[in-house]
């Protein structure tokens, strides 16, 4: 087996985390090859879309991708870039992300302040 065999059987048999997550492909590929200069191994995956319009221009989504031993580390390297915002946080096996739990509180709350606004409009009219 020669070496890039071996690389393609080692990416097939280790499992892979997401890590990033953005809307353009040469950014996602500036992110791994940051990871990359770290020493990470790290992959981008991810399309871009073909309808495009001049006032609504979608470009896509692209992910990259690290081994799960590495996860936390690629995760800590692009925090210190400023790259926080696109950091995508692994799913607890317990249950939902504090992102998710905000989330659902956010929703939660709206309902129910919409639908005291409603009895109260409806008190007043009657």
């Amino acid at each position: 087996m020669d070496r890039a065999d071996e690389r393609d059987h080692d990416e097939e048999t280790s499992a892979w985390e997401q890590v990033w997550q953005g809307t353009s492909e040469s950014t996602a590929e500036i992110v791994a090859g940051r990871l990359q200069a770290e020493g990470l191994r790290a992959n981008v995956r991810g399309h871009s879309f073909q309808q495009r319009s001049l006032p609504f221009a979608m470009q896509g989504a692209w992910a990259v991708y690290v081994p799960v031993t590495s996860a936390g580390l690629a995760r800590d390297v692009l925090r210190e870039h400023g790259e926080a915002s696109n950091v995508i946080e692994p799913e607890p096996a317990h249950g939902l992300t504090p992102g998710q739990r905000d989330t659902i509180r956010f929703v939660v709350i709206g309902i129910l302040l919409i639908a005291i606004v409603g009895v109260v409009a409806a008190i007043r009219g009657s």
